[in-house]
């Protein structure tokens, strides 16, 4: 019996609700990291119906109050799917997108092990 937990190769800490990422060019696309790992992390985003037509090329990390953590990440989209398992901001949907992070530089690694370690909360089971 394998569960997705066991082919994981990096624990995935659930974040504090100060925690975003920013997928750019599109301002859109600002959301709340759910979870994260060195591997990647689950953002949860507004649905405002532009995201299929939108190619990000740039992922950044960021806190509030504190700005821009890590920037320029590179990264590919798992799975960007509806989400109905939380609130809505409004009457507007919410979606939740899986990224899986590319090759990072040593400063970049550095940075993402900083970042996890002061915003990640616990270790998501």
């Amino acid at each position: 019996m394998n569960d997705k937990q066991d082919r994981r190769r990096h624990k995935r800490y659930r974040t504090g609700e100060d925690a975003f990422s920013v997928l750019s060019p599109s301002p859109s696309a600002l959301g709340r990291i759910e979870d994260i790992s060195m591997g990647g992390l689950i953002v949860r985003y507004l649905d405002l119906g532009q995201e299929e037509k939108t190619a990000h090329s740039h992922l950044s990390l960021l806190v509030t109050g504190q700005g821009i953590q890590l920037e320029n990440i590179p990264f590919r989209t798992v799975s960007d799917q509806r989400d109905t398992s939380g609130p809505t901001f409004g009457s507007l949907p919410m979606r939740r997108r899986h990224i899986e992070f590319g090759e990072l530089t040593g400063e970049q690694r550095e940075l993402l092990e900083r970042f996890i370690a002061l915003h990640g909360v616990q270790e998501k089971k």
